[in-house]
């Protein structure tokens, strides 16, 4: 592209933030051909496209990703310049992007990335979700700073990196509580025949419950799998069977409205890890002996 339109560049970055062209429209007060006239502009200048349709909404491309996200530092940095030059002070949140791998539930992604919400200097934390090895792929490029995993990094893979545990956890059962005062006598054995709602067969979570079914002679029902942590809780809670997480030594990811626990599984402790290609800061996680330190790599200033 010969030269960057920077109308043009706000008329898509307002269109990726809202999720659709209708609502920038509503937020800039133009009409929706006129929009649609400036996002072709810039793709055609751009050389691919940005958007692509899904249903009735708009999903951002490959190139559509890479490109909101410097559009939104640029306008990031476009505001705190308007607010330095009403006599403002600069304080400007350095991006921060943190690859997760699939599957990881929500309360263990919070209980690792919580500390980086309290650093000395002002950071914007992206979230990205995939397959881990796009993500050590992204890493290896620096689009990604830290990744976080379910398995240690194989030494097979030809990156510099430092991969460490920060997160060591039992594993309990969650179910509405019909359910768990069903199983509750007899526990674990109880679980033979139980209806559970399991992870994905693919994930490292999996095998290790399948492993801890096999060593304890249990076959319980396989009702449902999922790579999704989100709708095997929303099973759970619908009363369709019983759910296996991991906890932490204070149970501190428990939230309100939580489904009740069985558990935990005797002898059968989950951990996660960190992978970064460098490290400049450590915060202190994990609370015992399945803690750690999880590294946080300082974002790159140009």
């Amino acid at each position: 592209m010969d030269g960057l339109n920077y109308h043009h560049l706000q008329y898509f970055w307002l269109v990726a933030k809202e999720g659709s062209i209708a609502k920038a429209a509503t937020r800039l007060n133009v009409s929706q051909p006129t929009i649609s006239t400036q996002l072709k502009r810039l793709e055609k200048s751009v050389g691919e496209p940005l958007f692509q349709k899904r249903g009735r909404n708009l999903e951002l491309t490959a190139t559509g990703r890479q490109a909101y996200e410097y559009a939104d530092r640029i306008f990031a940095i476009g505001r705190e310049l308007s607010g330095v030059l009403r006599g403002g002070t600069a304080q400007r949140a350095q991006p921060f992007v943190v690859g997760v791998q699939s599957g990881l539930p929500a309360a263990v992604v919070d209980r690792i990335l919580r500390p980086a919400f309290h650093l000395t200097e002002p950071m914007q934390l992206i979230c990205r979700t995939d397959e881990l090895m796009p993500l050590v792929a992204e890493l290896a490029i620096n689009r990604v700073q830290l990744v976080l995993s379910e398995t240690i990094l194989d030494p097979a893979v030809l990156i510099r990196a430092v991969c460490r545990p920060v997160a060591d956890a039992v594993v309990i059962l969650r179910g509405r509580d019909d359910l768990i005062q069903r199983y509750r006598r007899g526990f674990p054995k109880s679980l033979d025949d139980a209806p559970l709602l399991l992870p994905g067969a693919g994930s490292t979570f999996r095998q290790q419950l399948e492993a801890w079914f096999d060593a304890n002679r249990i076959q319980p029902q396989r009702i449902a799998e999922s790579d999704n942590p989100a709708l095997l809780e929303s099973f759970a809670q619908a009363g369709l069977g019983l759910q296996p997480c991991p906890q932490f030594a204070e149970g501190s990811e428990t939230r309100s409205g939580s489904p009740p626990v069985l558990g935990p599984l005797a002898d059968l402790r989950v951990q996660y890890y960190a992978i970064a290609r460098r490290a400049v800061r450590t915060s202190r996680i994990g609370g015992g002996a399945g803690g750690g330190e999880v590294s946080y790599p300082s974002p790159e200033r140009k």
